[in-house]
């Protein structure tokens, strides 16, 4: 079940009784701002993942709140909450950012840990399309590569999905 930023993802995916995972944004600041009003002080700390690699070490404390009625999201079972902090050790300086989701996932269809690795795997798309986006000015291009402009994502990246 990846996690997506996408608006689409809950219409698309409620056909069969599949789940989703969503990512909000700032583009998005109605689902935001319900998110962020949460009872997160009473919410329990549901899982909580401390690893040191590329120089940081980062800490993500995970809490999960029951989505309310009013959430602009179809089909939403659960919210999700992570901060996350990262320390550089060259620095010491420490940054916190933190993440809101929502899951159509009912409480306990699947194990916190399960829950915290996806969300962590959509850190990693966002990463990749922030280097397209920067590298290669993706979202600025107006051309693409015909027939298929889709493609232009993939071959865009092409040198760095093979291994050295």
């Amino acid at each position: 079940m990846p996690c997506t930023p996408s608006r689409n993802t809950p219409s698309r995916s409620s056909r069969r009784e599949a789940t989703t995972c969503s990512s909000s944004k700032g583009n998005q600041p109605t689902l935001l701002s319900r998110l962020k009003a949460l009872p997160w002080r009473e919410a329990i700390l549901n899982d909580r993942t401390d690893e040191t690699g590329h120089g940081r070490r980062e800490i993500r404390p995970m809490k999960i709140c029951t989505a309310g009625p009013g959430l602009p999201f179809p089909h939403a079972a659960q919210a999700i909450q992570v901060k996350r902090s990262g320390t550089d050790h060259r620095t010491s300086k420490t940054t916190i950012v933190t993440l809101y989701a929502i899951t159509s996932l009912p409480p306990g269809r699947i194990a916190h840990t399960q829950l915290a690795a996806v969300i962590r795997g959509h850190w990693g798309i966002e990463a990749l399309h922030h280097i397209r986006d920067v590298t290669y000015r993706e979202d600025a291009s107006r051309s693409a590569p015909a027939p298929h402009p889709e493609l232009w994502p993939a071959f865009a990246t092409w040198p760095s999905a093979w291994p050295a």
